[in-house]
């Protein structure tokens, strides 16, 4: 599923993966599920690993994050 995406992922790739809308992304960011950087006044980048361990924990698997790469 991410194996086609960089490391640094755009807010519309993670609504591609999440199948979910841009205001949901910057929810998760502003909430700080998301780990985020802000290049400049419009553009975030959401690191892969912090999008994987959202999805895991959100499934309820209950995880480190320094462990996130045994489930990919």
């Amino acid at each position: 599923m991410f194996d086609n995406y960089p490391p640094l992922l755009t807010t519309t790739e993670c609504c591609e993966l999440l199948s979910v809308e841009k205001h949901a992304i910057y929810r998760l960011i502003d909430e700080g599920e998301l780990q985020a950087v802000k290049i400049n006044e419009k553009i975030w980048r959401i690191s892969k690993d912090s999008l994987i361990y959202y999805t895991l924990k959100a499934s309820g698997i209950d995880i480190d994050k320094e462990d996130i790469h045994d489930y990919i």
